[in-house]
């Protein structure tokens, strides 16, 4: 190709759901232009096969569901774990605080909670990743399903747990597969006019 001078207030590598993500935020949070720069042909990357789901605790659709005896062994067999850290000890005092209030109350909806999630999460992955991108990650996961979901987005009124999933916390678009992120960022994007460029070949 020819070669081209660009200049760009934010300039994003990869045109996958992180990278249209990214510059629609960048957008929205004052970045004049954007310029996307992807390997491939078209833009979608590994979000194309994302399985069209979405985790995050939703206190309005799993309180539609119960707390099988099953589930509630999976919740007391992390908390019974010897913490090796802070970290893991403050988590696990949260969820039991957590885990206490609800049991008061006499819930029987499904329990959830942003630090049972990032709890869940990090056991999960045998407790090598770093605590604060777990908590960044699920204590941020219902503000992200809001923001998709004000662009359009739709999916199923009711949570399931996806492939892949630890909880009953899945929420499942109504199009196939990645498509409808990435139809959604794209669609967003194009608000924008000639403050993005994309660079795919």
């Amino acid at each position: 190709p020819e070669a081209r001078e660009l200049t760009a207030d934010v300039v994003i590598l990869g045109a996958g759901g992180s990278g249209l993500a990214s510059a629609i935020s960048a957008l929205e949070n004052g970045a004049e232009s954007v310029i996307l720069v992807e390997k491939c042909g078209a833009v979608g990357g590994d979000t194309l096969v994302c399985g069209a789901i979405y985790n995050t605790p939703d206190e309005a659709l799993q309180s539609q569901e119960t707390l099988t005896e099953a589930k509630r062994a999976a919740i007391e067999a992390v908390l019974a774990k010897e913490p090796a850290t802070d970290a893991q000890a403050d988590l696990i005092a949260t969820v039991k605080a957590e885990l206490a209030a609800y049991d008061e109350a006499g819930r029987t909806d499904i329990f959830d909670s942003e630090a049972w999630f990032a709890l869940q999460t990090w056991d999960g992955g045998d407790y090598v990743a770093n605590p604060d991108l777990v908590k960044t990650l699920t204590g941020k996961s219902k503000v992200g399903y809001d923001w998709i979901v004000n662009m359009g987005l739709e999916f199923y009124p009711v949570i399931g747990q996806g492939a892949g999933s630890l909880w009953q916390r899945t929420h499942t678009t109504t199009k196939t597969m990645g498509t409808g992120f990435i139809t959604t960022y794209v669609n967003k994007l194009s608000e924008y006019g000639d403050q993005v460029t994309l660079l795919n070949y």
